[in-house]
């Protein structure tokens, strides 16, 4: 049986990391809410180096206060300092972006940002917009896991459509 654990992204909390992992700890999520904590990719990096084991990741990302080329860069730096140890939840957004004054991304937005994300994270070219994106593969450096987040029920069959045909290339 794994355990993981889901914490604030708190740059002044930084030790929290290894004692999770001195504690045996499989993962350590860190929420993604720029308005209410820090930014879970620069706590994330600070955790990773000073970790030798855990796995760790956003849990979630949020689509809407990222372009996808900009969660994959941050996962493949993420996974350079520590190789094979990263996992990417993503999701619509709810507190992140309503903390902002939005809504949360809608069904459609969130299919077509996971299908662009989907191409990126297997090194393919996917068309966000009008668009040509080519980013690193996260996939072959090692990326453990990658999570979409949804509690609606249309969110749930979307996400869980598009990350079932990961090894197939994106439509």
């Amino acid at each position: 049986m794994r355990f993981s654990i889901c914490v604030m992204a708190d740059v002044d909390e930084i030790g929290f990391f290894s004692h999770a992992e001195a504690l045996g700890y499989d993962s350590v999520w860190v929420t993604d809410s720029q308005m209410l904590f820090s930014d879970c990719y620069a706590v994330l990096a600070l955790a990773a180096q000073q970790t030798r084991r855990i796995r760790l990741g956003p849990g979630v990302a949020i689509c809407g206060t990222r372009i996808p080329p900009v969660h994959v860069a941050a996962m493949a730096t993420l996974n350079r300092i520590a190789p094979g140890r990263v996992h990417l939840g993503i999701g619509t957004g709810n507190t992140a972006t309503r903390s902002m004054g939005q809504p949360p991304m809608r069904i459609a937005e969130y299919d077509e940002y996971l299908r662009v994300l989907r191409g990126l994270l297997l090194g393919l070219f996917a068309f966000a917009g009008f668009f040509l994106v080519l980013a690193l593969s996260i996939e072959s450096a090692g990326i453990a896991r990658a999570f979409a987040a949804a509690i609606a029920a249309a969110l749930v069959l979307q996400a869980g459509a598009l990350w079932a045909l990961r090894r197939e290339s994106p439509a």
